[in-house]
């Protein structure tokens, strides 16, 4: 038997990071700089069939050597061994409130896998508080298994970064979003559209084409869509130079960018949800998500206020401190000495 934690590391064959792979990339590092005994593994090959067949079986078979196995990426296997103490990560469920933001097929499948590894898991982790309570009233067998487990802050996340050569000159906006109609990008750009005399709005994880279709034509030279971006770094520079950062999402289980942002000394504009709330308290200005008119006065007013947005910068430098690998690592630790795995003092 071995004693090291198997870790499904399926994520990092992903054409594209997301904020799931980023969230289990930063847990990854955070692992491999404590002292706990882990064995990660990943598919050979990136094709998503092939890596979910890889899953349900190579991965099932590689477990029966270790006592716990831990899936911080949403999916585990379904015929695990009832002796391993299996420990997943679910971060969200957009899948059931917002079905159309990914294909049928995924959709299909996340609709049978999710609530059978809810009840097979051990220990569910997930990011938040709001996330813990959403996923425990859509699936009651999750109720009294769920951990939160929330995101560090990445140490490039800091606000001294040269300005990257992608951004316009001077002041600008961020978002970093997808055209996906639960980030809900339109209420954005239409409160935008109305303020001609604000800043450019930067784009990322839009290309040029989805924003020439998500932008009306007047808009359209204001908006600079960088596509998607998966250096870290390159993010962490566009958003400390970013006079705020947009998040208009009408769901999202935690608020990466938000935090991100506040890391960087950005002031931070987000939806009125309870994701957003928690992850930034007072430091962040919030409004109505599907309201454009309430997104159009905020931008105006904060903007307008040179002592705010220094008020909201300090706030939410201070509050993104307050996320740490260190205490979701202690968490991870906590649940595996209930179990069969070897963890160090």
């Amino acid at each position: 038997m071995d004693d090291r934690l198997l870790i499904n590391a399926k994520w990092r064959v992903s054409p594209r990071v997301s904020g799931v792979q980023r969230y289990a990339e930063g847990l990854a590092r955070a692992i491999d700089a404590s002292a706990l005994p882990a064995r990660f593994v990943e598919p050979p090959h990136a094709d998503r069939l092939r890596t979910t067949f890889w899953e349900q079986n190579t991965l099932t078979k590689l477990a029966r050597n270790h006592g716990a196995l831990l899936c911080p990426a949403n999916s585990a296997p379904l015929q695990l061994d009832q002796d391993i103490r299996l420990l997943v990560t679910i971060h969200c469920l957009r899948f059931h409130f917002h079905p159309t933001s990914y294909s049928p097929a995924f959709v299909r499948w996340y609709r049978v896998m999710i609530p059978r590894v809810i009840e097979r898991a051990n220990t569910i982790f997930t990011v938040s508080q709001a996330q813990r309570t959403e996923i425990e009233g859509v699936y009651p067998a999750a109720t009294g298994k769920i951990q939160v487990m929330s995101p560090g802050l990445d140490p490039e996340f800091h606000p001294d970064h040269e300005r990257d050569n992608a951004v316009p000159e001077g002041a600008y906006l961020v978002a970093i979003s997808t055209p996906a109609p639960a980030k809900n990008l339109g209420t954005l750009i239409k409160a935008y559209a109305r303020c001609v005399d604000l800043p450019p709005l930067v784009l990322i994880g839009v290309s040029p084409r989805e924003a020439d279709v998500l932008c009306p034509e007047s808009v359209r030279s204001r908006v600079h869509a960088l596509g998607q971006i998966d250096d870290s770094t390159r993010i962490a520079s566009i958003l400390a130079h970013a006079q705020l950062l947009l998040a208009p999402s009408r769901y999202e289980s935690f608020g990466l960018p938000c935090l991100e942002a506040m890391g960087c000394g950005t002031p931070v504009l987000a939806s009125d949800i309870p994701a957003h709330r928690e992850v930034c308290r007072s430091a962040a200005a919030f409004a109505e998500p599907v309201n454009p008119d309430a997104w159009e006065e905020q931008l105006v007013q904060i903007l307008a206020d040179s002592s705010r947005l220094a008020r909201m910068r300090n706030a939410g430098l201070t509050r993104s401190r307050a996320y740490r690998w260190e205490p979701s690592l202690r968490t991870l630790e906590r649940e595996l000495r209930r179990g069969v795995v070897s963890v160090s003092a």
